[in-house]
């Protein structure tokens, strides 16, 4: 979305439903801080015979105007923990260079 953070837990608007199922039955109110995620699908990618529900691009035909090809990708985020597409992350993917970046950016100066 637009304004948005894509780092869970930072800033004042961030992904609050994501792909992270411990987070969705630990009984805590806010999921899990720090992730990094996917973020938007491309619009433009193939649908095939897999897509359901989950997927954002059918999310944005039945619920988004004009049409979501008509808008800037970045502002195509979908809160929805089931659009595995954009709220799913990996530790070599995601996890691993956000640790290193934040590891960069909170360092002392020597």
């Amino acid at each position: 979305g637009l304004n948005m953070c894509q780092v869970t837990g930072l800033g004042y608007r961030y992904p609050k439903q994501f792909l992270h199922i411990d987070s969705w039955y630990d009984g805590k109110e806010q999921f899990i801080p720090g992730i990094s995620l996917y973020s938007v699908q491309a619009p433009k990618q193939p649908i095939d015979k897999w897509v359901g529900p989950w997927d954002q691009r059918i999310v944005w035909d039945k619920s988004v105007y004009p049409q979501y090809d008509k808008w800037p990708m970045h502002e195509g985020y979908v809160d929805n923990r089931y659009c595995v597409m954009g709220n799913e992350f990996t530790v070599h993917q995601n996890i691993a260079p956000a640790a290193a970046v934040y590891g960069w950016l909170c360092a002392e100066k020597q």
